[in-house]
């Protein structure tokens, strides 16, 4: 196993809490499972034994760090260096503002301002720092009425925490007299509310893994009851945009990878009446698009990567942006104004900061407006980025995108981390990240494996890694660093992986298969303990994601996930170092997961790598707000991957 003595002797002199077991058995489709640490769920977040034990793993980490070389201070000062203290954003025209947003000196939060344009003169509209006025319960999704009179915002469920309600809340008035406008009443959907582009119209978004729908209000009468659009199907999923006298639509429907429909509002609910605009493509994913009053824009994924597509009202080809990099990061960035000659985009990869052009709609000409600032000694040219295929071992080609310093890489010596997710249909694209520069900039490797689970490669990328197939997705991590390794990308040595949410699902699944194949994992907010919460459709977000994972009322279903579930397939075996990092108030894993997850890895491994858990005892699943705080566990994660390797 991957430890030295002096190493373990450290380690050794240290006491992990040793937290006490009380049997709890489960028994479904004649299968009895028992777990000793069921006790330490407490819903309400108040039970003293229970705070005081995640206290316990917060000491037992901080003593960790500082019985050795502890560079969280370090790494921490290295990672604020290259951030300005102060910075704005690109201002967003829209009517006869410019708006933006500042970061101040030393300042966690953001302060939102507006202009008239050709104007010197600020107005602070929000200044998050200091809000005063609250809406209690909330989503943090929000839509206003045309006269800026009425907010819409979304109503989490008091004991599921799932986004279920929508209201109407008039400015200055209590929160107690808002308007229930929309109430979700099947718990696998949760909604969403935002304004439509041209500002016309409320949209009210119902989805589930599966399914959605969207509702409209008009915003000029904004006590209107919603109008359906087109009511939910099953497998049916789409969404919208006003396009003056008709609507756009992104739809499945009849279409894996989707396609681009429009039809007068009067017809909505008739899909005989929609008609195509850009037709399902076999390779290619159309992910989403805007819309302007000669144009269309849409943003497509080809072989894994993203790329913009500029058509015309009739869905011809006009432009298609090409950009250099092998691997790389584009979208969509703030385009509020339907009535504009460009539209703009963000950039970024591995070694090239976030950047934000304007792109000229009819020639596709790209401006650059703003690139973030790194400072201290930066230079892109001094990383290399790769992207290329490695085969797994069903012989599917797998993407693999690769950053590294060009003057630290040796073939086969360097440290390498892995990251991976792989569910859900999100892709892992490859943005830049200031941060990492710690690691590469000290001989690391970091790759990113593109696993099915997500839409890299189209929607049956997706499909292939979920329910029934969950377990492609464990393999082709694997698999993939295993191939990284015979590339001559790392040292056999000194691999390291890490994933957050159901990310850490998947670090868990492949340290029960491969447990010796990693010297090191980072877990963040990891969803583990699967067959129990997929099984208690009391906990959040859990009826929502039968399709997802699988309902273990049903035997087939129910087998397969305790066959792979991180906590329940925990052995004997000799376990790389493992930090796992949770959130008290997190409402979408259960701070208990990882808890419970940390006590039965400890109490099984053979070996006497180190078992750490941060605890967030204020925080949800996201981590800590504010752009410092979030930094403090990044240098953390950092500082023990570098602890570990022995640097």
């Amino acid at each position: 196993m991957f430890c030295n003595k002096a190493f373990n002797e450290e380690i050794n002199q240290l006491k992990p809490p040793n937290p006490k077991k009380i049997q709890k058995e489960f028994s479904s489709h004649g299968i009895k499972r028992v777990d000793n640490y069921f006790w330490m769920r407490d819903d309400s977040r108040k039970n003293q034994e229970v705070i005081k034990h995640l206290e316990e793993e917060n000491n037992y980490l901080d003593s960790w760090f500082q019985s050795g070389a502890d560079k969280r201070d370090e790494i921490f000062k290295e990672i604020i260096s290259r951030i300005p203290k102060k910075e704005d954003s690109v201002p967003v025209r829209m009517g006869s503002y410019e708006y933006f947003r500042r970061y101040d000196a030393n300042k966690e939060h953001a302060i939102y301002i507006r202009k008239k344009k050709k104007s010197s003169k600020e107005e602070v509209i929000s200044d998050d720092n200091f809000l005063e006025d609250e809406l209690n319960g909330t989503s943090g999704d929000m839509a206003w009425s045309k006269d800026g009179r009425f907010l819409f915002y979304v109503l989490r469920h008091s004991e599921t925490l799932l986004p279920f309600q929508v209201y109407r809340h008039r400015l200055g008035d209590n929160q107690s007299d808002d308007v229930l406008v929309y109430e979700e009443k099947d718990s696998t959907f949760h909604i969403s509310v935002g304004n439509s582009r041209s500002m016309e119209y409320i949209e009210i978004n119902i989805s589930s893994t599966t399914s959605s729908e969207t509702l409209l209000i008009e915003s000029s009468f904004p006590k209107k009851e919603p109008k359906v659009f087109l009511r939910r199907e099953k497998d049916h999923i789409y969404s919208i945009e006003d396009n003056e006298d008709s609507f756009l639509i992104h739809t499945n429907w009849k279409a894996n990878n989707f396609r681009l429909m429009k039809v007068p509002l009067s017809q909505s609910s008739n899909k005989s009446k929609w008609k195509e605009l850009v037709p399902l493509r076999k390779e290619i994913l159309l992910q989403s698009f805007i819309s302007f009053p000669r144009h269309i824009v849409i943003l497509e994924r080809k072989e894994g990567l993203r790329q913009f597509r500029i058509l015309n009202q009739q869905g011809e080809l006009q432009k298609i942006l090409n950009f250099q990099d092998e691997s790389y990061d584009t979208y969509f960035a703030a385009n509020p104004e339907y009535k504009n000659n460009e539209f703009y985009i963000g950039y970024s990869s591995l070694r090239t900061p976030d950047s934000i052009y304007s792109v000229d709609l009819k020639t596709g000409r790209k401006k650059l407006l703003k690139q973030s600032e790194v400072k201290g000694h930066f230079e892109p040219n001094q990383y290399k980025v790769k992207r290329f295929y490695i085969d797994g071992r069903d012989k599917t080609a797998i993407p693999v995108s690769i950053v590294y310093k060009k003057d630290t890489f040796h073939r086969g010596d360097n440290p390498i981390f892995i990251y991976g997710y792989g569910s859900y249909g999100i892709s892992m694209d490859t943005g830049f990240s200031s941060s990492r520069i710690s690691l590469l900039d000290r001989g690391f490797i970091f790759a990113i494996a593109h696993v099915r689970g997500g839409q890299e490669l189209g929607r049956q990328w997706y499909e292939d890694g979920k329910m029934l197939n969950k377990k492609n997705t464990f393999n082709d991590f694997i698999d993939v660093t295993r191939g990284l390794l015979e590339l001559g990308y790392g040292d056999g040595k000194r691999v390291y992986a890490g994933g957050g949410s159901a990310g850490g699902l998947l670090m868990g699944a492949i340290i029960n298969l491969e447990p010796e194949l990693y010297k090191g994992i980072i877990s963040n907010v990891p969803f583990v303990d699967i067959v129990t919460t997929m099984s208690d459709p009391s906990i959040p977000l859990t009826t929502g994601e039968y399709k997802e994972w699988g309902d273990p009322s049903k035997e087939e279903e129910f087998k397969y996930i305790l066959s792979y579930s991180p906590y329940d397939n925990i052995g004997r075996y000799l376990y790389p170092s493992i930090l796992v990092t949770t959130g008290l108030w997190d409402s979408q894993v259960q701070y208990y997961e990882p808890a419970k997850y940390v006590a039965k890895l400890r109490e099984f491994s053979k070996s006497k790598n180190p078992i750490l858990m941060k605890v967030n005892l204020s925080a949800g699943h996201s981590g800590l707000s504010g752009r410092f705080a979030t930094l403090k566990e990044v240098a953390m994660e950092y500082a023990f991957l570098l602890r570990v390797d022995g640097k």
